[in-house]
């Protein structure tokens, strides 16, 4: 219980430092992604799964915005997202988000490929699973 309660204030103040980092820093801001990492994790903790997506998508748009391409961080931050949409069962908005992304990836300068080519591989499996929890 009192674990629980650090994590409800803690996401308190990631929320509130949050808004401030924005308004200030802008969204694609260093700070402002290290922040919604902080309150992703929080959310997470405290079983809130779908605001714990919503967090990690914003992070992962916020790394586009700042490093102007799809790199090892914005997969790091994908895979937090697709792990919040495991713990609501979602295998559908999962291969969903994943396609979003490969979308997004081919969209910015210098991506790599190998990051397209895992994206690719991610969303194939994505699919694979979805299609294996709706029999």
């Amino acid at each position: 219980e009192l674990q629980h309660r650090n994590f409800d204030l803690a996401i308190a103040r990631f929320s509130e430092a949050l808004d401030l980092q924005k308004g200030i820093l802008g969204a694609g801001h260093p700070k402002v992604i290290a922040t919604l990492d902080n309150l992703g994790y929080s959310l997470s903790k405290c079983k809130s799964y779908e605001e714990a997506r919503f967090c990690y998508n914003d992070m992962l748009k916020a790394q586009l915005l700042h490093y102007e391409t799809f790199n090892a961080e914005c997969y790091e931050t994908l895979g937090k997202q697709l792990l919040m949409y495991e713990k609501l069962n979602d295998w559908k908005g999962a291969t969903k988000a994943t396609k979003r992304a490969l979308e997004k990836a081919l969209n910015v300068p210098k991506v790599s490929n190998e990051y397209i080519e895992k994206l690719q591989r991610l969303r194939s499996e994505l699919k694979a699973k979805s299609k294996w929890w709706r029999r």
